[in-house]
């Protein structure tokens, strides 16, 4: 039987992420997909990468591979009630967290896989769905995998989950997912006769709880999003033209690129019902990363920048403990720890906000915190930091609340 120090399961963009990186230090690692080819990709995925993610593509040299593949460097700027939320400049003048990344998976999930397919340490293999999981007296795991009758197996020191929010590996061994409703739906399809924004911006446009995306795409072509709620999501289906109604559901807004010439040049994916989803970062010494752990929202946006970080988190906190003498448990709670002091003050902010809001006085809040933020340009630069999840709901909040202190107080 084939040793490996890791074996991940799932070729996606947390599992290429992690062997990519696990691959840097003196380690086999092995990466089960369970598709067949390394062209395969996940299609229901608006593909945008926060700036969180700049640092982990930069330390591994993919920047630059994903730019020369068509990925367009661009930053959010958020068109609400008040006005537009869109100061100049980068994200960040640390240049490791300038901007974000357009790109689609069809593109970027074969181009990740490409990263590893000739790289000496490690083997991937297509067509290879786990079977089983059994743990032996060492600690070490037995992973059976392939076809039902003709199974393979591997051993490795570590297992690394990163099959998704419907992860066979949480499924047995006994991951249990933690579900938390949703209330949006999200439809989005291709068009080209858009013309980009200024600068390549991606543009989010609010109506109270939902949104429409612009996101500028290479080669002429844009992805129109809309997040919904789900009673408007059951009257377009009902009508059967979302491609349609996705154009019209943009006439409501100010500034929004012309659309006269839009052209739909895909089906329109989306999902109906897309419930917050997360799981134990570790469970029975065994790592989960990306949507395996966490799945989120998507208007959000944070499922690929999520991935990308946190398989770098964990490869940071495990791979010295992977040599000789390690203390591999140790390790993983360091990644455990890690993994929720990061992530989730995020996943609660988000999972809030998909519920909608719900009152008057709800969205009375929102209304002041945008109209705040139009008369103050830190704050607006602290805004966009937070949903380029470059700091935290908290500290957004503590800006916010600094701000209210120093602004001028109506008089009686």
């Amino acid at each position: 039987m084939e040793r490996f120090d890791v074996a991940i399961v799932g070729a996606s963009i947390a599992g290429c992420m992690a062997a990519r990186c696990y691959a840097e230090h003196p380690l086999r690692i092995a990466v089960l997909e369970k598709k067949p080819a390394i062209e395969s990709y996940k299609v229901l995925c608006t593909h945008f990468i926060q700036p969180v993610a700049l640092p982990v593509l930069r330390r591994y040299k993919l920047d630059r591979i994903l730019e020369d593949h068509g990925a367009v460097a661009t930053k959010a700027a958020f068109h609400t009630e008040a006005g537009w939320i869109n100061p100049a400049g980068p994200y960040s003048n640390d240049p490791a967290q300038a901007h974000a990344y357009n790109i689609d998976r069809q593109t970027l999930d074969p181009l990740l896989r490409a990263q590893l397919l000739d790289h000496p340490a490690v083997a991937l293999r297509f067509d290879s769905p786990v079977r089983c999981v059994a743990v032996q007296d060492d600690g070490r795991y037995i992973v059976h995998y392939g076809d039902e009758a003709a199974p393979r197996s591997i051993d490795a020191a570590l297992l690394v989950a990163a099959d998704g929010r419907q992860s066979t590996v949480a499924k047995l061994v006994g991951n249990q997912e933690n579900r938390y409703d949703n209330e949006r739906a999200v439809y989005y399809a291709y068009f080209d006769g858009i013309e980009p924004p200024v600068d390549n911006r991606s543009l989010f446009f609010l109506a109270h709880a939902e949104m429409a995306f612009v996101y500028p795409l290479s080669a002429g072509r844009t992805l129109l999003c809309v997040a919904i709620a789900k009673e408007r999501a059951k009257r377009w289906r009902s009508d059967g033209n979302l491609a349609a109604r996705i154009l019209e559901f943009y006439e409501q807004f100010p500034d929004v690129p012309a659309l006269s010439r839009a052209r739909c040049t895909s089906r329109v994916f989306g999902y109906a019902d897309y419930p917050n989803i997360s799981r134990e970062p570790v469970w029975k010494n065994i790592a989960f990363i990306g949507d395996a752990a966490l799945s989120l929202d998507a208007m959000a946006g944070v499922g690929c920048g999520f991935a990308m970080v946190a398989a770098e988190m964990l490869v940071d906190s495990t791979a010295a403990s992977l040599g000789a003498n390690g203390h591999l448990a140790l390790a993983l709670e360091a990644y455990r720890k890690r993994f929720a002091e990061v992530f989730a003050p995020h996943a609660r902010a988000i999972m809030g906000d998909s519920l909608m809001p719900r009152s008057a006085t709800e969205l009375i809040r929102a209304q002041e915190l945008f109209a705040h933020m139009s008369r103050d340009s830190e704050l607006q630069d602290k805004f966009i930091s937070l949903t380029g999840r470059l700091i935290s709901p908290q500290k957004f909040q503590l800006a916010y609340l600094s701000a209210l202190s120093k602004s001028p107080r109506p008089r009686a």
